[in-house]
């Protein structure tokens, strides 16, 4: 698809290009004019490109920082990730209390999956999601 959508592109800007010698030349020199006009910004304008010197660096060193942000964070939790997964997994005791029973004989014994938090099989078959004769 983008291969489709580049051709396009490239037709349209073949298409719109002009097809006289004379209109053809005027097209390059302008061209040409515009490409030197941006490459000496900083002979015209030396405070405000030493300006933009400055606020590119600051940028440059912000966005290293967010990388090594977001490198540390996705170490540190692929470094969870995998201490959680060999091991034994975490039993945990459901907080629903039985009347009439003794609560830790009938309580559950729950496998805790790593980012399920305490949910019980219960919990993640909720009532609203209708019954399947309703499907």
């Amino acid at each position: 698809m983008s291969i489709l959508r580049l051709a396009v592109v490239i037709s349209c800007a073949v298409a719109v290009l002009p097809s006289d010698k004379l209109q053809q030349a005027k097209l390059y020199e302008n061209a040409v004019n515009a490409a030197q006009w941006a490459g000496t910004y900083c002979e015209r304008e030396p405070v405000k490109c030493e300006q933009a010197i400055q606020y590119w660096d600051q940028f440059k060193n912000k966005a290293q920082f967010a990388a090594a942000l977001g490198y540390d964070a996705l170490q540190h939790y692929s470094a969870v990730a995998d201490q959680a997964a060999p091991g034994p997994q975490l039993v945990v005791q459901s907080s629903a209390v039985t009347v009439g029973a003794n609560p830790a004989a009938s309580a559950p014994q729950i496998p805790l999956a790593f980012g399920r938090g305490t949910l019980i099989e219960t919990d993640l078959k909720p009532s609203w999601r209708g019954s399947a004769k309703a499907r």
